[in-house]
């Protein structure tokens, strides 16, 4: 068995992942110091009939980052590389991982309940940097999730050219020589490197949180607006209210994204909110229509308690469809009934809308939880 460890220095600050962890797991108090970031390498997919070679780990200690890697150079060696990470992940309380919920904690659970090796995740919280580019789906706008792919994504470059896949044959031809005291430094250096950028990645890789969690860091933000004329598809002049937020936590890449009437894009460490609004007459309606009579004359209606009023002849009972009132003005969509009285076109609208005030612009509480429902209904 080879332990191989060395100091190394990821592309993103100890301040940036804390950050990030406040996100993940708001109302604690984990730091850098908590997390072990880890990846490992098999000879398949099966637990029960393949097994674990390689097993690398990443973390921060006396202000310093760390990457250790347990190699098993032949394969009944691999029960004593489980026994030390099981010694170092008892250290941790969180381990960050790329799609290890759904392989690597399940594979290594398998192989050490087969080979009678104590390894226990159970009180140890997992963050899976996998799950949370999925939920990102709409503003990253990738082919593949896969890891070499979101490293693209936000920046990172590998010198490494290896699947997990293609190691197989290396891992399989190293042994052989192993056993005929033939190793080749190649081959051992092609299984280390892979690994170790795969794990040395996982740092950074922990920006592409950001993208799934901006509705969080909307909380964190300072926010400005704007309201302006903007032109229409059919070229009439439009209402355009423009929120930008200057957030916590720079963006590795800029992306945008949205459907009319929403617009979303990031920059930097802006986040521009561009809402088209509805300038005419929407209705109001109530939901107790039961307790409501209709004025066909006036197209509106009104509560049962003052229809003495109005003469029984100029009212009916009112519908689902005909108890509202009409209010002309300035009007902002929203996706969910947040910010009420909600005005729609139609009863059967999806999509509700509130009248324009700067009172709501700028209170700051009120627009963010309004920009946080329209970041979570869009993603």
């Amino acid at each position: 068995m080879k332990i191989i460890h060395k100091l190394f220095e990821p592309e993103i600050s100890s301040e940036d992942i804390n950050f990030l962890l406040q996100l993940a797991f708001p109302n604690t108090n984990y730091t850098i110091s908590d997390l072990l970031f880890w990846d490992i390498e098999t000879t398949g997919f099966s637990a029960k009939t393949n097994i674990c070679y390689l097993i690398g780990s990443v973390y921060y200690k006396d202000d310093q980052w760390n990457y250790c890697q347990f190699f098993a150079e032949l394969p009944e060696e691999e029960p004593n590389i489980i026994h030390q990470f099981s010694s170092l992940l008892k250290q941790y309380k969180i381990v960050v991982h790329f799609n290890g919920d759904g392989f690597d904690i399940p594979f290594l659970n398998t192989r050490s309940q087969l080979l009678k090796v104590n390894l226990d995740f159970s009180p140890i919280l997992s963050m899976d940097l996998y799950q949370y580019a999925k939920k990102a789906h709409k503003i990253l706008k990738l082919e593949q999730y896969k890891q070499k792919n979101i490293e693209r994504f936000i920046g990172i470059n590998r010198t490494d050219s290896f699947g997990g896949g293609d190691l197989i044959h290396v891992y399989n031809t190293f042994v052989q020589k192993k056993l005929l005291n033939k190793v080749n430094d190649n081959e051992l250096s092609t299984l280390l490197l892979h690994n170790q950028e795969d794990i040395c990645a996982l740092p950074p890789l922990t920006a592409i949180v950001r993208y799934s969690m901006l509705s969080e860091m909307i909380l964190f933000s300072t926010l400005n607006y704007s309201l302006n004329d903007t032109k229409n598809f059919t070229g009439n002049i439009v209402k355009e209210l423009i929120f930008t937020a200057t957030l916590p936590s720079f963006m590795p890449t800029a992306v945008s994204y949205g459907k009319e009437p929403f617009y979303i894009k990031l920059y930097d460490n802006l986040l521009k909110l561009r809402i088209k609004l509805y300038q005419g007459e929407l209705r109001h309606f109530y939901k107790n229509y039961k307790d409501y009579y209709y004025i066909p004359s006036e197209d509106m209606a009104i509560h049962k308690s003052v229809s003495f009023y109005v003469d029984k002849n100029y009212r009916i009972q009112a519908k689902a469809s005909t108890c509202y009132i009409r209010k002309k003005g300035l009007f902002i969509p929203q996706t969910s009934d947040v910010i009420l009285p909600e005005f729609l076109e139609n009863i059967s609208d999806k999509t509700s809308y509130f009248e324009f005030t700067k009172d709501f612009c700028e209170n700051t509480t009120q627009s963010k939880k309004y920009i946080q429902m329209i970041i979570k209904d869009t993603l």
